[in-house]
């Protein structure tokens, strides 16, 4: 049926309805109930929309009554509706956020285009998100956001608008236990202590208090460490630290208060930058594909006071070992003043096979702590292991672009250790390949400080460092080591830098330490310095080779006490302190014939080695030196006690074997430039 009489134009957008009868104008309708459409007691509607009509939906975040906490980053978001016939493309979205009431401070102004929304429902509803907003400060907030589609038909529905929260951040003083339960500033557990730490971040010192004599931290779960301290917690800096201490109470007793690290994997507590952080309030877990929230701004410290309150204990069947674990990009992580060892029902790991870094099809390549060689588990364990690597990612080759962080600034001070490997372990990632210039460069760790820590029985050294620039070793006490553990070892050394067929290390200070009851079966030394040259086939187009150190290493070993330094087989050798390049299947015989190592120094130690009451082929020696260039050895106290015949390859006070200062004087810390060339 037409209506030839003129057509409908509705004049406004909106929901309308339609009816239409049959009028018998001729004869007497019969049955007038039929006569119009639809019937009685129904209603036909229809909507008349604009071709495009865009409006403001919900803003989903921030939300009224979310968490939200100064600093911390945001991602706005919101819903689009597209109540127009067409679909909607390049619709320009506009989120404002303001400070406190009145719209007068405006804190955030982003736009952004949305390409398209449907037209059919349920699919005309679109998600929109904008760039991340900081907030800078707690309070209450207003934020809008709005619709700017050109030629919009009703500007009533395009904009939005609600209020939030902002909560401040930690600062000040709090503590963990049970003590202080139901208190506004107790956490019950590290645990929710730390969670708290991640989703607030910091805007001061933070300093937790320890009021119970026991924790225990960690499930022990497969593959992961008692307690997950890597990447970012915002806020976090030089001045808004991050410390553990025992509280006033338990700080006037030794041991007073006992950690208990459940770790799954080896590592207690564990540093650094990491891509999938453990913690679930981690930024970086929130939002992965921001680099800088895999990195770690470090500054946290575990202080157990004069006393040495503090007791970390590590639970695990794991054959790697390390109480605290400093991965890539830890910086300014202080442990000091604490006890550190195995727990008394987890047997010790007295692995001392340390990893290497391979250079293989034009990469470098770093072995895992934890490797299976011939089906054989081969690791290290430690009570401190601060280990730089180069990130891989999830994907093996760092296709996530992690940024690759050299450990720095981190702090190892009056600590006691007992009961693994090593004592404490620094390993620096070496030479790289520098991204985008296309050159080897170092990759050092920088200012690490191992200082008056007491460290005791451990199978293959007090302390070993490699490839550190800077690191200083200071006052250390270092006695049974290597056999006097029980545990079986070749080389057994108080402290231990360079060496492994692979490491190195530059402007390396070793001084005051006293060193005791060493033994191992192979060589047994006080202080041993190995530098290994790394050579690399240039990648320019220059040619040749790079070799690392690059510059000179400058190893100084000064006012250090060395004694009760002894062989368990009779073909072994002995040293008071020896410095040495690499060694090619003998004591006399370098790797590297070509590689003399430069600016070394030996000054003002005491040596007192007795008889191990052995007689046999290998050497024994007070200072020794090979392969130095002008090395200085000088002020030095020898003595040794065994007999003429104890050791028939060498037996002597001071061995030196080197060139005097080729190509110049090079040594200038106690010679003056005028100086002759005197060694001794």
């Amino acid at each position: 049926v037409d209506f030839p009489s003129g057509s409908f134009t509705p004049t406004i957008a909106g929901l309308y309805t339609i009816e239409m009868c049959a009028i018998l104008k001729s004869a007497i309708d019969q049955q007038a109930v039929n006569d119009c459409l639809p019937s009685t007691g129904s209603i036909h509607t229809f909507n008349v929309s604009y071709n495009e009509e865009a409006s403001a939906g919900t803003i989903t975040i921030p939300a009224t009554g979310g968490r939200y906490f100064a600093n911390r980053p945001i991602r706005p978001e919101g819903t689009v509706i597209n109540g127009g016939i067409l679909d909607l493309t390049d619709v320009p979205v506009r989120m404002e956020i303001y400070k406190g009431t009145g719209r007068s401070n405006k804190v955030y102004n982003q736009t952004v285009i949305l390409p398209s929304v449907d037209a059919v429902v349920p699919l005309n509803i679109a998600l929109v998100q904008f760039p991340l907003f900081y907030p800078a400060e707690a309070g209450q907030y207003e934020v809008c956001m709005t619709t700017m589609l050109p030629g919009d038909q009703i500007p009533s529905n395009d904009v939005t608008c609600q209020t939030f929260t902002v909560d401040a951040q930690m600062s000040g003083t709090y503590t963990i236990g049970t003590l202080k339960a139901g208190q506004a500033r107790n956490y019950g557990t590290f645990q929710v202590a730390i969670d708290e730490l991640y989703l607030k971040g910091v805007s001061g010192a933070v300093r937790f208090e320890l009021t119970d004599a026991n924790y225990n931290i960690g499930l022990g779960v497969a593959n992961e460490p008692a307690l997950d301290f890597t990447s970012k917690i915002i806020g976090v800096s030089a001045t808004n630290t991050i410390m553990f201490v025992p509280s006033l109470d338990r700080s006037l007793t030794r041991s007073s208060v006992t950690i208990t690290l459940n770790s799954g994997n080896g590592q207690g507590i564990l540093f650094g930058q990491a891509l999938t952080p453990a913690n679930r309030n981690a930024v970086g877990r929130e939002f992965p594909y921001v680099r800088q929230f895999s990195n770690s701004d470090g500054h946290i410290a575990f202080d157990g006071g004069i006393q040495k309150s503090l007791k970390f204990e590590l639970m695990s069947a794991s054959p790697h070992r390390s109480v605290f674990y400093m991965t890539e990009g830890s910086t300014n992580i202080t442990i000091k003043n604490v006890s550190i060892t195995n727990a008394a029902v987890s047997t010790p790991s007295w692995a001392t096979t340390l990893p290497r870094v391979y250079f293989l099809s034009g990469s470098f390549q770093f072995e895992p702590d934890l490797r299976n060689i011939l089906g054989v588990p081969t690791t290290y364990s430690a009570g401190i292991v601060n280990r730089a690597k180069l990130p891989i990612g999830l994907t093996g080759n760092n296709g996530e672009r992690l940024d690759t962080i050299v450990n720095s600034k981190n702090r190892f001070i009056g600590n006691d250790i007992s009961g693994f490997g090593y004592g404490v372990v620094s390993l620096g990632m070496g030479t790289l390949i520098k991204g985008g210039v296309n050159t080897y460069l170092p990759y050092y760790n920088t200012g690490t400080e191992i200082t008056s820590n007491l460290i005791t029985n451990v199978t293959g050294a007090g302390i070993y460092v490699g490839y550190e620039d800077g690191a200083l070793i200071n006052m250390n006490r270092i006695y049974n080591v290597g056999r006097m553990t029980g545990g079986a070892v070749q080389e057994a050394a108080g402290i231990q830098a360079g060496g492994n067929v692979q490491y190195n290390n530059m402007d390396l200070k070793i001084r005051q330490n006293e060193i005791s009851a060493v033994k191992g079966d192979v060589a047994s030394r006080g202080i041993h310095v190995e530098q290994v040259r790394n050579g690399y086939s240039a990648i320019s187009s220059a040619g040749g080779t790079y070799y690392a150190p690059n510059r000179p290493e400058h190893t100084v070993v000064s006012s250090n006490a060395v004694w009760g330094i002894a062989r368990n087989l009779s073909t072994g050798s002995a040293a008071g302190i020896h410095l040495t390049t690499q060694r090619n299947g003998g004591l006399f015989i370098p790797f590297a014939v070509d590689y003399f190592t430069r600016m070394d120094s030996i000054l003002n130690n005491t040596i007192y080695l007795q008889s191990d009451g052995l007689v046999g082929g290998g050497w024994i020696v007070g200072i020794g030196t090979q392969h130095g260039n002008g090395t200085v050895i000088m002020n030095n106290a020898i003595a040794l006690e065994a007999g003429a015949n104890a050791a028939t390859m060498a037996q002597s006070a001071l061995l030196y074997e080197g060139i005097l200062f080729e190509g110049g004087l090079l040594n200038r810390d106690y010679l003056p430039t005028t100086a002759p060339k005197p060694l001794m």
